[in-house]
């Protein structure tokens, strides 16, 4: 009886131990479960604070030329001797870029030459005409002054019936009518030698001299120079192709200053005023903007773009801006800032906020908004650029939560 009762009480005790064992041991899983949820990591998506602008229509696309663009064509047709230049290389204004074979024309130079080389000594032979012409008309005024005073001795003495009518013919009249005839024979011929001195042959001077400059510019033509420094563009032809005025031969352009042509809207153009300084960002280049200054706009919309021309100019000192990249011209004034996706910003207590990703955990900033274009929001206090905000999970956020990003 005392052995039944005994094993009873055995049974209860060890029943008590295995309860209180199972009590202990699902504690025990009660607290660690209670410890691991208070380190849970909230699952959150994030995306980078950048400095950057608003995209709010305020932007025009462009495209960029050359300041200055010339396309170089021979003067003359012909067979191409040499070209000295080639894409890529700086020339000089006045420098020769192509030479034309051309044996004729130089042969037509030495020709001209020659001719003003006759006709420069025609003007000294001219002089020595006319002193040749004067010293023979001296003479002939000596000769005539003699027999005209013989002349009148012989009508005295015909009229004193001194000598014989045919005496006075043959010795007093012939010769006088001779000597007349010599002085007029002089007067002109002195005439004629100071009109080719001072007339004739200074216009055939003179005509040698547009013969030898015309010669001299077909020759002078027989090269192409560069008419601006800058830099060769394009090549067309080589040493012996034929070529003509209508052949392109070279192209020079000159990019120490580039040019942005786009199209402005009519909401846009008025806001655009020649002088105006405006940001334009040349990607290709670099992120931060090119400061430049519209040089024209249209007066009038394209017909068929409906747009108005605007040229903006840039400075482009190390020729970094090439002709044909695309360049963005912006408009907007204050969209400047530290920008971060709207999602980022919630309200608590009508205050904004943005959680901020520090290490493993969400640290809550009061911030101060900017503009928006729908999609970003500039923060003006608050964030900096290259903070990691949350844009997904804040509604289970607190600062100083932890915090697992699950993309960016």
């Amino acid at each position: 009886m005392r052995l039944q009762k005994f094993s009873r009480t055995l049974r209860a005790v060890l029943t008590g131990l295995v309860l209180f064992g199972i009590l202990a041991a699902t504690a025990g899983c009660s607290n660690r479960q209670s410890a691991e949820k208070g380190k849970e990591r909230i699952p959150v998506a994030v995306a980078e604070a950048v400095q950057g602008r608003l995209n709010r229509g305020e932007l025009l696309t462009g495209k960029v030329v050359a300041a200055v663009e010339l396309t170089l064509a021979p003067k003359l047709s012909g067979r191409v001797g040499a070209v000295p230049v080639d894409v890529g290389e700086q020339v000089r204004r006045g420098q020769v870029v192509l030479e034309l074979d051309a044996p004729e024309i130089e042969a037509a130079l030495r020709q001209a030459e020659a001719a003003v080389r006759v006709a420069e000594a025609g003007v000294n032979q001219a002089a020595l005409g006319v002193e040749r012409a004067r010293a023979a008309l001296e003479q002939a005024q000596e000769n005539y002054r003699l027999a005209e005073a013989n002349y009148n001795r012989g009508k005295l003495l015909l009229e004193q019936e001194a000598i014989s009518p045919a005496d006075f013919e043959a010795r007093f009249e012939q010769p006088y009518v001779n000597a007349a005839g010599a002085l007029k024979t002089a007067e002109a011929a002195y005439k004629q030698a100071v009109d080719q001195k001072e007339n004739v042959v200074p216009a055939q001077l003179e005509q040698a001299r547009a013969a030898l400059a015309a010669a001299r510019a077909n020759a002078a033509n027989m090269l192409v120079t560069a008419p601006v420094s800058g830099t060769v563009a394009a090549r067309n032809v080589d040493p012996g192709e034929l070529v003509s005025p209508q052949t392109p031969a070279l192209t020079v352009v000159n990019i120490d200053t580039v040019v942005v042509e786009a199209g402005a809207s009519d909401r846009q153009v008025n806001r655009l005023k020649p002088g105006r300084e405006v940001k334009v960002r040349v990607a290709a280049v670099r992120d931060t903007p090119f400061v430049g200054r519209v040089a024209s706009v249209s007066p009038a919309a394209d017909p068929r773009t409906k747009t108005y021309a605007v040229k903006v100019e840039l400075e482009n000192p190390g020729h970094l801006i090439k002709p044909g990249m695309l360049a963005e011209i912006d408009l907007s004034a204050g969209t400047e800032g530290v920008l971060v996706p709207c999602d980022a910003v919630v309200h608590q207590n009508h205050t904004p906020v943005v959680f901020v990703v520090r290490g493993d955990k969400a640290v809550l900033r009061r911030v101060e908004t900017g503009d928006t274009d729908g999609r970003s929001v500039i923060i003006r206090k608050g964030v900096a650029p290259g903070d990691r905000v949350v844009v997904a999970g804040q509604d289970r956020l607190a600062d100083g939560v932890p915090v697992a990003v699950t993309e960016t």
